[in-house]
């Protein structure tokens, strides 16, 4: 008999002995767990089930209606940005179009006196119904009232005339005084130099520049007081 055959009924016992006793020294903590994992299982009923649904869908929906509020906000803010840009700009332009109406260059177009018209135009203005025809061009009453003119009497004419020559006593005063008015005063140097040139000299370009250099640099040559005796000075 070996060693082996010897331990080998014991080993046997051994084990019959001991594993019944693991098993039982273990049952209670099985149990244990068993009961545990019972009680934490979360059972959800029908109506809660609704409910969570219904949950989510309020609050789905309140989202919806927030992200709908605050594109209409946005929406709202920027017209609202777009108006004020509008309205700095358009006040920005009215600004400019009044300055520019109060410019010396603006009031002096506006006050420009306008030129008499001639006599054939006088003439024209006094018969146009005579001419002029409903519903045919304007062209048409024109060349009438150029025929008209060219058969006139030159008595008539000279009536025309004597009109013509009376508008323009009144528009010639009337544009001395506009001229007057907006015309710049002459610079000192300026003056000086329409007084010094030499007119006579200047035959060709270059003479005039060779000239005009000559009288700048004796200009410059000249004293403060003598300058402002220039710009003083009546031509």
């Amino acid at each position: 008999m070996t060693m082996l055959s010897m331990f080998t009924p014991r080993v046997t016992l051994l084990r019959l002995y001991t594993q019944p006793r693991r098993l039982f020294s273990t049952a209670p903590f099985l149990f244990k767990e068993a009961v545990k994992a019972t009680s934490t299982k979360k059972v959800i009923t029908p109506s809660k089930k609704a409910s969570s649904t219904t949950t989510k869908k309020a609050s789905a929906k309140k989202a919806s209606a927030k992200t709908a509020s605050s594109k209409k906000a946005s929406t709202a803010g920027a017209k609202k940005s777009a108006k004020a840009k509008k309205a700095a700009a358009d006040k920005k332009a009215a600004a400019l179009k009044l300055k520019k109406e109060n410019s010396i260059t603006e009031l002096k177009k506006k006050e420009k006196p306008k030129r008499p018209s001639s006599s054939f135009a006088l003439f024209y203005k006094d018969h146009f119904n005579d001419f002029y025809v409903k519903g045919e061009p304007v062209t048409n009453a024109v060349s009438k009232a150029s025929k008209a003119w060219a058969e006139t009497s030159d008595e008539i004419k000279s009536q025309y005339n004597e009109k013509v020559n009376a508008n323009y006593i009144d528009y010639n005063k009337l544009k001395d005084e506009w001229i007057a008015k907006y015309k710049r005063p002459l610079t000192g140097y300026t003056k000086f130099i329409k007084s010094n040139i030499d007119k006579s000299t200047c035959k060709t370009t270059s003479d005039a520049i060779n000239q005009m250099k000559q009288l700048a640099a004796k200009w410059s040559a000249l004293t403060i007081d003598e300058k402002e005796s220039w710009k003083a000075k009546q031509l």
